[in-house]
């Protein structure tokens, strides 16, 4: 496997080089809708024409990141949209969540659950509370409602 750095609105690969073009969390990051259209149309143009791009992001408006200027990071990028950027394709879409029993095991992966974990007691309430986790978990970038696609060329 050969990993390789370059524009993804430039990709230096030729039409129909990949059988899959995977994206995970890549989309919700880019803000501009011009440089999300550039590049979904550059992943459609490397992948052969039987090949599959894999698509996995944030999907609720719910999800958004502001940096500490309170200017926007991180948004979740909504069916319509992926739609939109892949005109004329088959796209077969999953929206997945965890639930809170799921949750509920996710206590030591929490900022509460590792401070317990090395004895701070009084830290620990997103454990407590599964769906404080989900929310803190979604800011943070670890999505718990993510939207799954597989898109294929007509």
């Amino acid at each position: 496997m050969n990993f390789v750095q370059a524009d993804a609105g430039k990709l230096p690969f030729g039409d129909g080089s990949f059988d899959i073009v995977l994206q995970a969390y890549t989309f919700s990051s880019i803000l501009d809708d011009d440089m999300k259209h550039l590049i979904a149309g550059e992943m459609m143009r490397v992948v052969k024409k039987e090949g599959l791009v894999i698509w996995e992001d944030a999907c609720s408006a719910k999800d958004v990141f502001y940096d500490e200027e309170m200017r926007v990071r991180f948004k979740g990028i909504p069916a319509a949209e992926i739609k939109g950027l892949f005109p004329g394709c088959v796209i077969d879409m999953r929206k997945t969540s965890l639930k809170p029993r799921i949750l509920d095991g996710l206590h030591y992966f929490t900022w509460g659950g590792i401070a317990k974990k090395i004895g701070f007691k009084k830290a620990a309430y997103t454990w407590r509370y599964p769906w404080a986790a989900a929310e803190i978990l979604s800011t943070f970038g670890f999505c718990l409602r993510s939207l799954h696609a597989v898109i294929k060329k007509r």
